[in-house]
């Protein structure tokens, strides 16, 4: 399963919805039988990425991207 564009509004925040929210996309993911999850998260949002690692995700080393149609 790839995850990506998660947001969580600041008010929201610390309330548990993102929390909620990934654990509802694991169910899916154990669900449908994927056997594992990539979360694509920018590289400036360090505190999110903090998130994920307290929840089970583990950072990776490497990555490509290629935009289409950035017009």
């Amino acid at each position: 399963m790839l995850i990506e564009n998660v947001v969580v509004s600041p008010a929201a925040q610390g309330k548990g919805v993102g929390k909620g929210l990934m654990q509802e996309l694991e169910r899916f993911a154990e669900e449908h039988q994927c056997n594992y999850m990539i979360l694509a998260s920018s590289n400036e949002r360090v505190e999110a990425h903090h998130f994920y690692e307290a929840i089970g995700f583990a950072g990776a080393k490497r990555g490509f991207v290629k935009t289409l149609n950035a017009g």
